[in-house]
């Protein structure tokens, strides 16, 4: 009678496959495989987070003192990426549930883990990107001090005056 179920899962994640392999374009695509690709991606995020645990493990020990005479840093690591991975796997299974619940929601872009799928990639992890800020936000006018009285400050024998343009005030 349970026999199902596993069967099941395995035909879903045949089905997912192709979608989240094309997860990266998602701006281009019809408003109406969105909604598909976040349950692809809830479900793929559910089924690989207890996969966190040895991963991160491997990219911890991995990523230790290479040079160690007996190994100490890479057991450490491997510790260290035991516990990493508890939590970074909890939190794949919270983020893939929720993304499995609300696919029909319209907030299909954004994940709410980086990265949105498991990888063996130090980088990826922990070193992310910077942010750059909008232009928008930026402020790009030039900053002009205010004329306090004070004369300014000399050159050093530079010529500072605007070049004259033929022409003008002739």
């Amino acid at each position: 009678m349970k026999s199902w179920i596993p069967f099941a899962l395995s035909i879903l994640l045949c089905f997912a496959a192709p979608l989240t392999a094309a997860a990266g374009d998602q701006a281009e695509r019809p408003l109406l495989t969105k909604p598909f690709l976040k349950f692809a991606r809830g479900a793929v995020n559910v089924v690989t987070s207890p996969l966190e645990i040895p991963n991160q493990m491997y990219i911890l020990a991995d990523h230790a003192d290479e040079n160690s005479r007996y190994g100490v840093e890479t057991a450490a690591g491997a510790i260290e990426g035991l516990f990493t991975g508890i939590g970074i796997g909890l939190w794949r299974l919270v983020v893939g549930a929720y993304d499995l619940i609300t696919f029909p929601v319209p907030v299909y872009d954004s994940c709410l883990i980086y990265p949105t799928f498991i990888t063996s990639s130090y980088e990826a992890y922990y070193e992310q990107p910077e942010t750059s800020v909008p232009a928008e936000d930026k402020d790009l006018s030039p900053v002009i001090p205010e004329d306090d009285g004070v004369p300014a400050p000399e050159t050093g024998g530079e010529d500072v005056t605007p070049p004259s343009v033929p022409g003008e005030g002739e």
